[in-house]
């Protein structure tokens, strides 16, 4: 009888044992999907295509006729202030409704204290002919003379003049050193399951802070005028807020 009951409590220990182990098992975070939906303004005017409606800080009165960008780098900042850092390559269009909106995958579900996004491309990626040879894309590409690549940015319309005669613009940012880090430093937390992120663009902020931005004076076209981009691409670091 004796034997019997040692070997049953020795059964018993095992068995509670392995239960405990199983316990104590990390479980991986769940990879999420994000959707992320961008809107425009400028300076909380709704964006009007083609109307010379806005006034930039230097007192120029404008339109946009076009807006195109590329996202890349698109992070996450943990707590912890570690950064997480996809590798998606995104084409955005202000005019149209399909081009601004995309998913991301690979980010766990949390809370965040910052979200960031290269606007344009980094050096390892701007090489010519390099993304696929979508028409979007192809009318991206920067000049072969001029260095080659893609443009970053296209920010196109009409603005007045000092005659307050109607004049052309084009701010087309590219080349590798004019990219845009975009830091929004604020918490926001990525929900389980299929979550959205709401993105706005103030367009009046790539004429503003660092730099004032006068069309008269910087000049109307910037293609080619590397203080000119140079302005606007440092003016990209907080056109982005959340929504």
């Amino acid at each position: 009888m004796r034997v019997v009951i040692q070997l049953t409590g020795i059964v018993l220990l095992g068995i509670w044992s392995g239960c405990q182990k199983e316990d104590t098992q990390l479980i991986p975070p769940v990879e999420q999907e994000m959707l992320v939906r961008v809107s425009y303004d400028v300076d909380g005017d709704s964006l009007v295509a083609s109307d010379i409606r806005y006034t930039n800080a230097a007192g120029n009165p404008f339109s946009v006729n076009r807006l195109n960008y590329y996202f890349s780098h698109i992070a996450v900042q943990n707590l912890d202030g570690a950064w997480t850092t996809l590798e998606d390559i995104v084409y955005l269009d202000a005019f149209d409704a399909d081009k601004n909106t995309f998913l991301l995958k690979g980010l766990a579900a949390g809370n965040y204290k910052a979200f960031r996004v290269v606007i344009g491309l980094e050096p390892d990626q701007n090489s010519s002919n390099s993304l696929p040879p979508t028409v979007d894309n192809i009318n991206m590409i920067w000049p072969e003379p001029m260095g080659g690549g893609y443009h970053f940015v296209k920010l196109e319309g009409y603005f007045l003049d000092g005659t307050n005669s109607n004049q052309g613009y084009a701010m087309h940012i590219g080349k590798n050193t004019f990219h845009s880090p975009a830091i929004i430093s604020q918490s926001f937390e990525i929900n389980a399951g299929k979550d959205t992120l709401d993105l706005k663009m103030n367009i009046a902020s790539w004429f503003e802070g660092p730099n004032q931005y006068d069309l008269n004076i910087q000049g109307n076209y910037s293609m080619g005028k590397d203080s000119s981009m140079r302005k606007l691409s440092e003016n990209g670091y907080d056109v982005f807020s959340f929504k």
